[in-house]
């Protein structure tokens, strides 16, 4: 306690209270209000949360983009014909997977311990999954055999080539330079291609028959 310097009286500190001088008010020192030690924990506390929350929502993010371009790689991997020369299907390949390890890389920095990976797992094992069906595939297309585990390790942990500031944008959307082709316009129900109602009028008849 300490006493009031304007209505003389013994007050609570301030230290265990959050407010000013008095608790009945008055024109005493109008200081700003302090954050009490518990409410200092809780605040950080609360920091830390959103913190992790946010770094969460990142890694399921990335994880959702390898998942996206481990498809695509594999649908790419599909044009491969036997007997035939895939040099330039296995290159265009060959980039993707370079992709998809910038990608595994970036969530890898987003975990601060190995606690922080056996949390936040659940999180990315998906994409990583889908990431060693397709590095699995394009590694037996190219070499004839099944890629061991030391050997994905081993191409996840390698260093890679600097990647052009054009391309970042691309291929963080997934596109890879290409573009994507335009939905198809649709044909309305009953239209005819010549404008008419052709199509309308045929349903009908089927309809009388």
């Amino acid at each position: 306690k300490k006493k009031c310097g304007v209505h003389g009286r013994m007050e609570i500190d301030e230290g265990l209270k959050v407010g000013g001088n008095c608790s009945e008010g008055g024109d005493g020192d109008k200081t700003p209000p302090k954050i009490s030690v518990i409410q200092g924990i809780f605040q950080d506390m609360s920091n830390k949360y959103d913190e992790r929350n946010n770094r969460r929502e990142d890694i399921y993010r990335e994880a959702r983009e390898l998942t996206i371009q481990s498809k695509r790689l594999i649908f790419l991997l599909h044009r491969v014909k036997p007997n035939q020369n895939n040099e330039k299907v296995l290159g265009d390949a060959h980039k993707s997977l370079d992709d998809l390890i910038r990608v595994i890389q970036s969530i890898h920095q987003l975990l601060e311990s190995e606690d922080d990976y056996w949390r936040m797992l659940p999180k990315f094992s998906f994409g990583l999954q889908e990431f060693i069906e397709a590095v699995s595939f394009y590694h037996y297309l190219k070499y004839k055999k099944i890629i061991t585990c030391a050997e994905i390790q081993k191409k996840v942990n390698e260093p890679l080539p600097p990647q052009p500031v054009n391309e970042q944008r691309k291929d963080k959307h997934g596109r890879g330079g290409k573009r994507h082709r335009k939905n198809p316009k649709v044909k309305k129900a009953g239209a005819s291609v010549g404008g008419g109602g052709g199509g309308a009028e045929k349903k009908d008849d089927k309809a009388k028959k």
